[in-house]
């Protein structure tokens, strides 16, 4: 069995065998997202890369010329699901 390594675990990866700073990055973000979380944007774009916002959040950041899906549904376009969750719970439940 191939175990799950949480983002968390990244993270940690990251900042403690590698001395990535995670800290330093977050204020990174901080500092271009901002203005427009501010603003009550629900994004940015900054060097070709798109801060999504949610409330005061910054939730995501999508690659170089990505951009995200406006309407009602989601901001970032998922796979379609061959049969909606709600169907999918109902049938585990069965």
């Amino acid at each position: 069995m191939t175990p799950r390594v949480t983002d968390h675990a990244v993270l940690q990866f990251l900042a403690r065998v590698h001395g990535f700073d995670v800290d330093g990055c977050r204020q990174r973000i901080e500092e271009i997202c901002a203005k427009a979380v501010r603003a009550g944007a629900s994004g940015v774009t900054h060097e070709g890369h798109h801060f999504v916002i949610k409330g005061d959040a910054v939730i995501t950041v999508l690659p170089r010329g990505a951009r995200p899906e406006h309407g009602d549904r989601a901001l970032i376009r998922r796979p379609e699901r061959p049969r909606p969750i709600s169907q999918l719970l109902a049938d585990e439940m069965d």
